[in-house]
């Protein structure tokens, strides 16, 4: 009989029998696995870097968010001179009740045109807490705020020239799906409005 190769034998081995041998399916079954655990394995990978990706941006609005209010709110205030009763513009507040800092920030100004002289009008005071759930409050009277969620550190110091420096530290997610991001600033108010 002669084969599909042109020769006398019988060609391929075993190309008259029909189906696959148990070694094959187990072979074939094998390689199977193991590329199905490869694409496992890839999504997961793709699924973990999106919550990593999803929890940096999370963590970088909040600092963000907080970071836009005390620009806004750091610049108008007064870190060298004091009120006509003496108290201080702005001061930094570390007693372990969770304020930070605490100031008052220039709302209006008065002309006084028979003295030729324009003063700042300055507001209530300000006051920023840290509470013990992670919340980044801004508190002016009786109106309260949350600036931030999810803030672990919150600190703010003075300088000698009246530069203040905020450091703060958000996170988000937990455990060792955690990631934080941390900012510093520095805000030079407008000073010297009562000169």
């Amino acid at each position: 009989m002669k084969g599909r190769f042109g020769s006398g034998t019988r060609g391929i081995v075993g190309a008259g029998r029909s189906g696959m041998t148990l070694v094959e399916i187990v072979v074939s079954f094998a390689v199977g696995l193991i590329l199905m655990g490869a694409v496992v394995a890839a999504m997961l990978s793709q699924a973990d870097a999106v919550d990593s990706s999803v929890n940096l941006l999370l963590a970088q609005s909040e600092c963000d968010r907080a970071t836009l209010v005390f620009l806004e709110d750091l610049q108008t205030t007064n870190t060298v001179e004091k009120d006509g009763l003496g108290n201080p513009y702005f001061k930094v507040v570390d007693d372990g009740s969770g304020i930070r800092a605490e100031f008052r920030r220039v709302e209006g100004f008065d002309a006084d045109e028979a003295a030729d002289v324009v003063r700042p009008i300055y507001g209530t005071v300000i006051r920023y807490i840290l509470t013990a759930d992670h919340q980044l409050i801004r508190k002016q009277g009786a109106a309260e705020r949350v600036i931030a969620n999810r803030v672990s550190k919150c600190d703010f110091s003075l300088s000698a020239e009246g530069t203040i420096q905020v450091h703060i530290e958000t996170y988000a997610g937990t455990g060792s799906e955690k990631t934080t991001v941390e900012n510093t600033i520095s805000v030079t108010p407008r000073n010297g409005y009562d000169r």
